[in-house]
């Protein structure tokens, strides 16, 4: 596998940017986040940083991965796209959530980012495991996601 520049910014960009503009939500945290009731299991604040740098980071990987490995045209467009849409439906679960405050919005679009995030897998799956196991940690921080919107909509 050789190394191209195309395809790490294909794979990197959307991460960076939907981290990157997301953080700024979250740091302006208009909805004052530890105002919030939360659920018994709610990560220490330092933990969310964290995580989702991991999971940003295995993102960017796991792509990178599955275009350098895709030989099938069709299939590499689909997950391309499919990654993009992931990434913008994360910022917008973020300036939902965050900038706007309206938390049943929250958890229905964090319902379709994990339904994304699994198609990225299975799309993924279909080149190599590497690239699709590298988005399990993902997959599992989500559902921590799901408990903790779930919990704070009807604890707030």
């Amino acid at each position: 596998m050789k190394f191209d520049i195309k395809k790490l910014l294909n794979s990197l960009l959307p991460s960076l940017i939907a981290g990157g503009l997301g953080t700024v939500f979250v740091i302006l945290d208009f909805v004052n986040y530890d105002s919030l009731n939360t659920p018994f299991l709610t990560p220490p604040s330092y933990v969310f940083g964290i995580a989702w740098t991991i999971v940003y980071i295995l993102c960017v990987i796991s792509t990178y991965l599955f275009l350098s490995l895709t030989t099938d045209g069709e299939l590499k467009q689909k997950g391309i796209i499919n990654y993009y849409i992931n990434m913008f439906i994360n910022l917008l679960w973020t300036v939902t959530f965050f900038g706007l405050g309206n938390l049943i919005a929250a958890l229905i679009l964090l319902v379709l980012l994990y339904l994304s995030t699994l198609s990225m897998y299975l799309t993924y799956r279909k080149v190599n495991k590497l690239p699709s196991n590298l988005l399990i940690p993902y997959l599992l921080w989500l559902l921590l996601a799901l408990y903790l919107n779930i919990c704070i909509v009807f604890l707030n």
